[in-house]
């Protein structure tokens, strides 16, 4: 006796929780939940460094490192380790930040960006509190405040560094202004679009 009357049912069932999985996924990454305020509530003691466009570099959680090898990207919810080649989402941050599992993890942040906490098990509705009585600490959300506030002065001053320089010189060589202002050419040629 088998337990699904067709084997295309196996296939069906797969096929849908697959589905579901990438929807919530999907869902996670488009939320409001901030991977920076995050990993400050998960890693408390780590060196934040903020850089323009809400990129930010620290301490990676898998090896140690004095350089602040991670790059946070607040707005896509990805990180990079440039250390060890580690990638991660938010996702995987809370994974291993709570060292449960990742379909775990999935469910405890889609619960909280849907604001739907019946579809979580008795082990994830604890492990949900325990995180968002960390996320929603007010201390973490200053903190988070404070590095976006400081992200955004850094492009203010090198948006106006870009524009005085290239109303001094009267020129729009790219690689001319990258070399002299120590910037990259995409943030040149962004801003430079903005101005005309």
């Amino acid at each position: 006796m088998t337990l699904f009357s067709q084997p295309d049912e196996i296939d069906d069932i797969a096929y849908s929780m697959e589905k579901e999985i990438e929807e919530r996924y999907f869902k996670v990454m488009d939320s409001d939940l901030s991977v920076l305020q995050m990993y400050i509530s998960l890693y408390k003691n780590n060196t934040i460094k903020p850089r323009i466009n809400n990129i930010f570099y620290c301490d990676c959680p898998y090896h140690n490192a004095d350089d602040l090898p991670v790059r946070i990207n607040e707005d896509s919810k990805i990180c990079i380790c440039h250390g060890c080649g580690t990638d991660f989402s938010i996702i995987k941050l809370v994974k291993d930040g709570l060292n449960i599992s990742y379909k775990d993890a999935l469910d405890i942040l889609y619960a909280y960006s849907t604001n739907d906490l019946d579809i979580l098990n008795k082990k994830q509705l604890e492990e949900y509190k325990k995180l968002f009585n960390l996320y929603n600490l007010e201390e973490n959300k200053s903190l988070r405040d404070k590095y976006l506030d400081k992200s955004k002065e850094k492009k203010e001053y090198l948006e106006n560094r870009i524009k005085i320089y290239i109303e001094n010189h009267d020129s729009n060589d790219i690689d001319k202004i990258s070399k002299r202002l120590c910037c990259h050419r995409n943030y040149i040629k962004k801003y430079i679009k903005s101005f005309e």
